[in-house]
Formats: C-alpha cells, sequence, structure tokens
C-alpha cells in the first residue's frame, strides 16, 4: 500500500503511533490526524507527547506515555484505543 492509501484510508479510524513524540513518529501522527485519523500518540515523552496532543487536538489525539518494551503498558494503550472506537481500528 503506498502512503497517499495508508493516509486516505486512515480517515475515522483510530491509530496507535509509538515514537510520536519527535520525528519519524510525530511527522506520521501529524499526517494520520490531518488525513482524519483519531491519533494515540505514544512514546517516552509524556510532555512532548502531551503537545503534541494539544496542537492536534483531544478530539484528534490522545497521548500515552509508555516504554513499548512492556507488553502491559502496550496493553493498556491499545485498551485505550480499542474503548474510544472498538469499530474503527486502524493498525
Amino acid at each position: 500500500m503506498d502512503t497517499k492509501t495508508l493516509y486516505r484510508e486512515s480517515a475515522g479510524k483510530v491509530a496507535f503511533v509509538t515514537g510520536a513524540a519527535t520525528g519519524i513518529g510525530e511527522t506520521v501522527a501529524r499526517r494520520l490526524a490531518r488525513a482524519g485519523a483519531r491519533v494515540l500518540v505514544g512514546g517516552h515523552d509524556g510532555m512532548a507527547l502531551a503537545a503534541i496532543e494539544e496542537v492536534l487536538g483531544r478530539d484528534r489525539a490522545r497521548a500515552v506515555a509508555l516504554d513499548v518494551r512492556d507488553e502491559g503498558a502496550v496493553r493498556r494503550a491499545v485498551d485505550l484505543a480499542v474503548a474510544r472506537s472498538p469499530q474503527s481500528l486502524f493498525w
């Protein structure tokens, strides 16, 4: 799937982007939100994630500080995404 199709098909879905505080992860989160997805932004830097959440808007993004090496933390983040929109997950 090419990048344009990926973003176009994300509209109305929930995406979980790790490493979203900076760099590529942040760019992906912003593009998904701009394309109409609701984005769960995850990573180590809670303050940077909160800033991303604020810029994108709480209706469009939610921040969750986590370590992706911690399976329990990832499960809790996925549970949060499912609770937000169980029929619209986008992976």
